[in-house]
């Protein structure tokens, strides 16, 4: 899942135009910038989210193209300020994580307007969840509906680690029929990972987490 907020001028109106991918669909909004500013950063001009094993990243980009202002926020917290940028264009580099380096792009438009693009590793954000959505597995479970407490494990698939919440687990694998199960505790309940076969050329093994007896959804990168 991304979302990309990118600056255009409309009838010299100054807009945002946000398109966001959510399970293949794609919408497009535009925003009045100067009515939202009071409600948002003045020169947010970016936004992406970025699933990982850990943790979602949500990366926020403030470009002023008046005071050459750059201002990378991650999950809210403010990672990096730059202020009077004479060049306006270029590339910011940032780690994302111990595993992940992010660069933003500024290219330059007509009209005076820029485009604004996220690699990860070398990759366009699109191209990189495609391959994360290859190696990864996301759930998300509520032990109950009344639970105030909420998990997000995540499965490696190369190395078959397990996370809950952002922390590698200790789990306990074993060969069974035809598969694997990988056995583990979420909030002192048992839980487990099978890996069957799934006849399906492109995907050899099919992954499913089940807790307490009960299998859970998973929940897409893109």
């Amino acid at each position: 899942m991304f979302q990309m907020i990118v600056m255009a001028n409309i009838n010299n109106t100054s807009v945002a135009a946000s398109k966001t991918n959510n399970n293949n669909n794609n919408s497009i909004q535009y925003v009045d910038l100067k009515k939202s500013a009071a409600s948002e950063k003045d020169d947010l001009v970016a936004k992406w989210t970025v699933r990982l094993c850990d943790q979602d990243y949500i990366i926020e980009f403030e470009h002023g193209t008046t005071s050459g202002k750059r201002v990378i926020t991650i999950n809210g917290i403010e990672f990096m300020r730059r202020e009077w940028m004479f060049r306006l264009v270029g590339d910011e580099v940032f780690p994302l994580n111990s595993k992940h380096t992010c660069t933003i792009r500024i290219n330059p438009k007509p009209a005076f307007n820029y485009s604004y693009l996220l690699y990860i590793d070398g990759l366009e954000i699109e191209e990189f969840l495609k391959k994360q959505d290859n190696i990864i597995i996301v759930w998300n479970l509520k032990p109950y509906e009344e639970s105030e407490d909420n998990f997000r494990i995540s499965l490696d698939k190369p190395s078959l680690d397990v996370w809950v919440n952002g922390d590698k687990i200790e789990t306990e694998g074993e060969f069974i029929d035809e598969g694997t199960k990988t056995n583990f505790q979420i909030n002192n309940t048992d839980a487990f990972i099978l890996g069957l076969p799934s006849g399906n050329k492109k995907e050899h093994i099919n992954y499913e987490l089940y807790y307490n007896g009960v299998k859970i959804d998973k929940v897409k990168l893109l």
